[in-house]
């Protein structure tokens, strides 16, 4: 089976990047479990959606899987894309129409539900914010994306601000700044890589603030990644350097090779 892209995912690269996700087993911080579990599932939905061949690979795994996506495209999460896609094509009152459906599950689809509110009555017909819209984009913009999802950087985006989320502090992190720095694993697969990669960090999947520079130590990404899901589809092929931050700062590099 392929990505789009024709760069082959194996079976058991599936499955340990979102087999937990979509068996709803995966173990989070308790800090934030409810918007790392939420944010996990939106990023494994959107993967299996971009290609629906990661659904069926002939495995018993395979029923996890099925019953993920079709459980997903009933929820709320394929509403919210059908708005953005709606937005997109300026048919506004399509999207108002879907939005006026949804009845929000948890605080990442309130704050998303209330950002597409005033995007639709307000922010496309050039209206005058209200101190109190004012607030809620800068709160919303100022929030941290692992919580608080895609209203994050839809709210950074209509503001035309650049914030980079501060890597959370959590128990596993807490953990790892006991250790030497020379005792820390970092472990990025596949590499090279064209379409993704999954990162490691003491043989546990990686959720925090990367970075990857280039061979002339330009900044190419800076982002924050959850279930040690890296997507490098947007990337030049070359070499860069990749590193990963947690509550103190940087915590290791590597290098990730990017084939074309």
């Amino acid at each position: 089976m392929r990505l789009n892209t024709g760069v082959p995912l194996s079976l058991n690269i599936r499955n340990e990047l979102f087999g937990a996700v979509v068996a709803d087993s995966a173990r989070y911080d308790e800090n934030y479990q409810s918007g790392f579990r939420y944010n996990g599932k939106v990023i494994t939905y959107k993967v299996l959606k971009s290609d629906t061949s990661l659904i069926d690979m002939d495995d018993e795994s395979d029923a996890s899987f099925i019953d993920f996506y079709y459980s997903m495209k009933q929820s709320n999460l394929e509403k919210y894309d059908s708005i953005a896609v709606l937005i997109s094509q300026r048919e506004y009152s399509n999207a108002a129409a879907i939005l006026a459906g949804i009845n929000d599950t948890n605080e990442q689809e309130e704050y998303l539900s209330a950002f597409y509110n005033l995007y639709l009555t307000k922010i496309v017909f050039d209206s005058t914010l209200s101190a109190q819209d004012s607030s809620f984009l800068l709160d919303m913009a100022y929030s941290h994306s692992l919580l608080y999802g895609d209203a994050v950087y839809l709210a950074r985006n209509v503001l035309f601000l650049e914030i980079h989320d501060v890597t959370l502090e959590s128990n596993l992190r807490r953990a790892v700044f006991s250790k030497q720095l020379d005792e820390i694993k970092l472990l990025i697969q596949p590499n090279p890589a064209s379409v993704y990669s999954q990162i490691r960090l003491n043989d546990e999947l990686f959720s925090g603030r990367i970075q990857l520079f280039d061979v002339n130590s330009n900044l190419s990404m800076d982002k924050v990644i959850i279930n040690g899901f890296l997507d490098v589809k947007s990337l030049l092929q070359g070499i860069y350097f990749v590193k990963v931050y947690g509550a103190e700062g940087s915590l290791s590099q590597c290098k990730l090779v990017i084939i074309r």
